[in-house]
């Protein structure tokens, strides 16, 4: 016989990785294992270490440079995803940084995968997107403003995060170069996470980035109610006794009739 009973809570995250892969992204003013790498090599080590935490919930990633592109759709299954981090390339999508479209087609993954994912716990599902860009939107078709107004109607939140050095990369004799390209627009990435109930943060160095992402994954921590399970609980015993006990008394009255005959 089987009686449902309450599972216990199970992590419930749907979450859209957006990733800068302008040309700026080329700029080596990052360190890591004590030599100087360019800011997506940096981005790529701390995603992969963030991913090896991420099981049980769906996660999907997007691209963006002049353009925004899906390279993989929310999926548990993370090795995919892991594979896809280690092949991105800078330029890949362009040169320039399309913020407002790479947040718009984050926040449609997200829709499409709600509508793919089972009725039970729905509701209950944290969705978010964690946005890393080094530069301003200089690009698209879609204004960062309009795509976080889709993000509040949807009610995805969005957590941004602001990453390169101050000043410029570090050149001969450590002399900082002047960068060319325009600085990160904190106040527009400021205030998409304000709009919808994320967080902006700032990182200039691999070590403060790898923190960001520690302090996202205990800031998204959420647990939504696992569907009842079956638990199968045996009940023969008493049907069995029963007829048992049924089949004694069946074989006791002959031989007490037997005994009163004269």
């Amino acid at each position: 016989m089987l009686q449902p009973f309450a599972a216990a809570p199970e992590p419930a995250r749907e979450l859209i990785l957006a990733v800068d892969l302008s040309g700026s992204m080329a700029e080596a003013d990052m360190r890591l294992g004590g030599r100087p790498v360019d800011r997506l090599t940096a981005v790529k080590a701390v995603l992969s270490d963030f991913l090896e935490r991420r099981r049980g919930d769906r996660v999907g990633l997007v691209v963006f440079g002049s353009r925004a592109y899906t390279l993989v759709p929310l999926t548990t299954d993370l090795a995919t995803v892991g594979e896809q981090l280690a092949d991105m390339d800078i330029a890949m999508a362009g040169r320039e940084t399309a913020i407002g479209d790479a947040l718009a087609l984050s926040v449609r993954r997200l829709r499409e995968g709600e509508e793919g994912a089972p009725a039970q716990g729905r509701g209950e599902t944290s969705r978010v997107v964690v946005l890393l860009t080094d530069g301003v939107n200089n690009a698209g078709v879609i204004p960062p403003e309009r795509a976080t107004a889709l993000a509040v109607a949807e009610g995805v939140r969005v957590h941004t995060i602001g990453f390169g050095r101050e000043g410029g990369a570090p050149g001969l004799f450590g002399a900082m170069m002047p960068r060319a390209e325009a600085e990160i627009d904190e106040p527009a990435l400021r205030a998409i996470s304000d709009a919808t109930g994320g967080r902006y943060f700032r990182a200039q160095d691999t070590g403060t980035l790898s923190e960001i992402y520690a302090e996202l994954d205990q800031v998204e921590t959420r647990s939504a109610e696992a569907p009842p399970a079956m638990l199968r609980r045996e009940v023969f015993h008493w049907p069995l006794a029963a007829a048992f006990a049924f089949l004694l008394a069946s074989l006791a009255l002959p031989s007490r009739a037997r005994r009163e005959t004269p």
